[in-house]
């Protein structure tokens, strides 16, 4: 016989398809006094260069006029420390347009950005056709922005060995043609000539975005590049979260966590107080896309010839009891330059107390395990993948005894220090530092600790009533499997008292199985926990009736009990206790509950 025949003739008088539907049934109350966070469907622009062979201005479709384009001449690195900057050297005639162009289509809000260097010339302009207010010059020698047309705004970035990032923002339409020009000053006119004959400058890194502000450098070659990334986003308060893997964008159904706080201040923007970091690090606020979307990832830069194992890193202290505590600290980061891997290295009070790992940036994989020393305990860690080349790093350990904690992150290159070329680095985001055994949804702070409320469902009167039967019954319950011994309550059916109860949670013990508990009048009826091998989704179903009672998890072994009376009950909690308690910290795919007690092959089935 199929296992499909197997399944209960009888239909569910409740089925709550979370991961299908993603909407919560009308009889199900649900609160939580804060906002939080999870994923969707939804994208967001990432980065973005819609100008080809960004690095090899010599190369089609990249034209000249009046002058010589030669990529990897060797005269000087380009700002990533290679050899691929392209020499711009003038021809001998004078009075002339001297420029290096290359045609893309007309659009609006565009941001362009090269990186310039002035070799024995000093003033470029970088402009769109279609409009003469659209351009901007530039000084290379004081790294100065000149004079800009009324649709262009400016901007210079200072980098190391002379080389500078020159932004122009255009406000209205910047036609399909985007220059980079040689003038006489700062002062020039739009597509002005030059008098200049037979000097030079250095040219890498162009990039045409259609946005309000510049971004990270993407390099291109033979294809534009737009990617996106998944988009972070915030419920509001009371609003259920039905959450996805951001990768696959599979629904995982209803998130149910506990509250947590994150201890971290700034979570977004670590170049401010109570963020600290010196030379050998700079940092910039606002460099890329965030996993939320927004431009608010900070990068983390290494300078020239430095090393990135530095007591002088980015780092925040946070001010803690005067005992051993587990903490999970986590973070979103994302590989800048010839950057691989991230180490975090967690201190207390005294250096010798610490805790250390390595994380590739590359695939996710656990470069160097997790270790302590001194008083620290306990290190472990999980790496999830947000997409787009950002990974979210989540490291517990339990701390010293001491009052405070510092919070580090350092770019390595697999295992070992970076040394710096001031252009490789990290981007970082979301840092967040939480009293717990494991790490939950993200929490943003600014100035403060913020504290994520708990989520709570339930289900009571004639909300419950109408599809409970006192009698008998076999619930169906598909969730996430988590860690933690005795909490995990996937739920709690009771009187309002402790008195009468049905109950399906992880078992209180040293295993992590799941525990079908049945009280009555105050009596234990029964407590079934049957064997299982764990899946990312277990699949739970007991059936209950008197003097019969049976469960199963993922099609495994059925336990029973033939001595049960059942409960009176009058209410429901999914996700933790009656009291908000043992809260589920996961996700539930489907809930679904049959008025009687099906059979043990039918439980096998409906697990299967």
């Amino acid at each position: 016989m199929s296992i499909q025949n197997n399944f209960p003739a009888i239909k569910p008088t409740l089925l709550l398809d979370f991961a299908s539907t993603e909407q919560l049934d009308p009889r199900i109350t649900f609160t939580r006094a804060s906002t939080a966070t999870y994923y969707s469907t939804q994208t967001a622009k990432a980065e973005e260069n819609l100008l080809l062979q960004s690095q090899a201005l010599n190369t089609s479709p990249w034209a000249v006029s009046s002058l010589t384009a030669t990529n990897n001449t060797g005269d000087t690195t380009a700002p990533d420390g290679t050899s691929t900057a392209t020499k711009i050297a003038l021809n001998a005639t004078s009075g002339v347009a001297k420029w290096v162009r290359q045609d893309q289509t007309s659009l609006s809000n565009v941001v362009v950005s090269i990186f310039l260097k002035a070799g024995t010339h000093s003033f470029v302009q970088i402009y769109a056709e279609g409009n003469s207010g659209n351009f901007c010059n530039f000084d290379l020698t004081g790294g100065t922005v000149g004079t800009a047309g009324a649709n262009a705004t400016g901007s210079i970035v200072a980098l190391a060995n002379g080389w500078y990032r020159c932004i122009v923002v255009f406000g209205a339409t910047a036609g399909g043609r985007t220059y980079i020009a040689a003038v006489d000053s700062t002062s020039a006119a739009f597509g002005a000539t030059t008098t200049a004959v037979s000097v030079d400058f250095y040219a890498w890194g162009a990039q045409r975005e259609q946005r309000n502000a510049v971004t990270a450098y993407t390099p291109t070659t033979t294809q534009t590049i737009t990617n996106y990334i998944p988009q972070l986003l915030t419920a509001a308060s009371n609003v259920a979260r039905f959450d996805h893997n951001p990768i696959t964008f599979e629904s995982l159904g209803l998130e149910i966590e506990e509250s947590r706080t994150n201890l971290l201040l700034q979570s977004e923007t670590c170049n401010v107080s109570p963020w600290a970091s010196s030379s050998p690090y700079s940092v910039t606020a606002n460099t890329a896309i965030a996993p939320d979307g927004a431009q608010t990832a900070d990068a983390l830069i290494v300078e020239s010839g430095q090393s990135s194992f530095s007591n002088n890193v980015t780092r925040q202290v946070v001010s803690k009891a005067a005992s051993a505590i587990q903490y999970t600290r986590s973070g979103y980061f994302k590989a800048l330059g010839v950057t691989t891997s991230v180490r975090l290295q967690d201190i207390g009070n005294l250096s010798a107390n610490s805790a250390s790992v390595i994380v590739s940036l590359i695939d996710g994989s656990v470069v160097t395990a997790p270790s302590v020393t001194g008083a620290f305990t306990g290190a472990s860690v999980a790496v999830s993948n947000a997409g787009n080349g950002w990974w979210r790093v989540a490291f517990t350990y339990t701390t010293d005894a001491h009052t405070s904690l510092t919070v580090r992150s350092f770019p390595y290159v697999g295992a070992s220090a970076l040394t710096g070329d001031g252009f490789s680095g990290l981007l970082a985001w979301g840092a967040q530092l939480e009293a717990g055994a494991f790490a939950t949804s993200y929490i943003p702070t600014v100035a403060s600790q913020v504290t994520r409320a708990a989520d709570a469902a339930s289900m009571t009167g004639t909300n419950f009533s109408s599809w409970y039967n006192q009698g008998e019954g076999t619930f169906y319950v598909s969730s996430s499997y988590t860690l933690v011994v005795g909490g995990n309550y996937r739920f709690d059916i009771t009187d309002g008292t402790s008195s009468n109860l049905v109950r399906l949670r992880s078992a209180p013990s040293g295993t992590t199985q799941s525990r079908f508990e049945l009280t009555s009048q105050n009596t234990i009826q029964t407590t079934l926990s049957p064997a299982t091998t764990n899946q990312t989704f277990n699949q739970d179903a007991v059936a209950y009736k008197v003097d019969y009672s049976v469960a199963v998890v993922n099609a495994g072994t059925v336990v029973t009990d033939t001595s049960l009376a059942p409960a009176s009950v009058n209410q429901m909690a999914i996700g933790s206790t009656r009291l908000g308690a043992s809260v589920f910290n996961g996700h539930f795919r489907k809930i679904a509950y049959y008025p009687i007690a099906v059979t043990s092959a039918q439980l096998q089935a409906l697990t299967s």
